[in-house]
């Protein structure tokens, strides 16, 4: 593990860990009650770079303390090890190309339980994750990590412009999660520009808000995603993004997968994607390569905008077809 987070350094980037003091740590060996641990003796010769959530009042101080050791804009990891963390405080996110990661592990997991996601990640308040109001995320990176939300509640806050932002191979869990349109990820006011969001998944059994809500994304790239949602009754508006505002610029969706398993059939989810009408008349929103279950979506409503149709394109979509159906490769979606 420790080269694994050797190999994660750029000079002259410093990793600093933050250790769950509940989860076995004893006998997963990071830290040991006589301080013989290997993350023990690491930090005896290298004090200031580890955080453990017993020495502080709850996870969220002992968080906020290993994000302030960061340094701005050298790329320093806060590796998260093994655990359950539930912070019952919002956190200041205010370094730049500040790197967040935890253990690696393949996204999705196809009917993984939590536990073997490694690190999760619950939020007990609502905006658990703010910017600061300033551009204090710019250039961060998120991974590795699996996210539960607080019902009702977003994540993720960013209230002003952050810039080249890139969160990839989490999870957005809201199993456990009392159904509410205002659970999000994450939620953006202003000119979100150059964001990637590449390789995660979202687990629901019930309609919950949108992954994302975006005021004005600019250059997005979402990839790669994978949702399941085992329907247990109730309409899911918006499953993955909901832009509010009336200039996107140049949104790209790419490789997804959904599927509605079970439940109220063809109106389980109604759409992936909500587009406000928009200034520009021209193609703000791509999506090209998403396949849906029957249930997910109707062919017509994959993408639903309020203004012209022409400020929307799909490419290579398709939704299932019932075994033993003509057809090949499903249904094309329309809109």
């Amino acid at each position: 593990m420790f080269n694994f987070i050797k190999s994660l350094l750029y000079s002259p980037a410093q990793v600093h860990y933050l250790v769950d003091s509940d989860f076995r740590t004893v006998a997963q060996g990071w830290a040991r009650p006589d301080q013989t641990g290997p993350l023990d003796l690491w930090a005896a010769r290298n004090p200031g770079y580890v955080y453990r959530t017993g020495d502080y009042a709850n996870d969220s101080v002992a968080l906020q303390a290993a994000n302030d050791s960061l340094v701005d804009f050298r790329s320093d990891v806060l590796f998260f090890t093994p655990g359950a963390y539930s912070l019952p405080a919002a956190i200041a996110v205010d370094v730049p190309a500040a790197r967040w990661l935890g253990t690696p592990y393949k996204s999705p997991k196809f009917g993984a339980s939590p536990a073997v996601r490694n690190t999760t990640i619950t939020g007990t308040v609502t905006d658990v994750f703010a910017d600061g109001a300033t551009t204090t995320m710019d250039n961060m990176e998120v991974g590795w990590l699996n996210f539960v939300p607080l019902t009702a509640g977003n994540l993720w806050n960013l209230s002003v412009v952050q810039n080249g932002v890139y969160f990839h191979d989490f999870i957005f869990d809201t199993v456990s999660v009392a159904t509410s349109g205002a659970t999000q990820f994450m939620l953006t006011a202003g000119i979100q520009t150059e964001h990637v969001y590449d390789q995660f998944s979202w687990y629901s059994i019930a309609p919950q808000g949108p992954v994302f809500e975006m005021a004005v994304p600019s250059n997005l790239l979402i990839s790669n995603f994978y949702h399941a949602h085992y329907d247990t009754g109730g309409t899911y508006a918006v499953s993955l993004l909901d832009i509010t505002g009336v200039t996107a610029d140049a949104v790209l969706i790419s490789g997804g997968r959904g599927i509605n398993s079970v439940g109220t059939g063809a109106t389980a989810v109604t759409a992936l994607i909500t587009l406000a009408a928009q200034t520009a008349t021209t193609t703000v929103l791509s999506v090209n390569d998403f396949r849906g279950t029957i249930g997910y979506a109707t062919a017509s409503t994959l993408v639903t905008t309020a203004g012209d149709a022409g400020e929307v394109d799909l490419t290579e979509c398709f939704i299932g077809i019932i075994k033993g159906s003509t057809g090949g490769q499903g249904t094309a979606y329309t809109g």
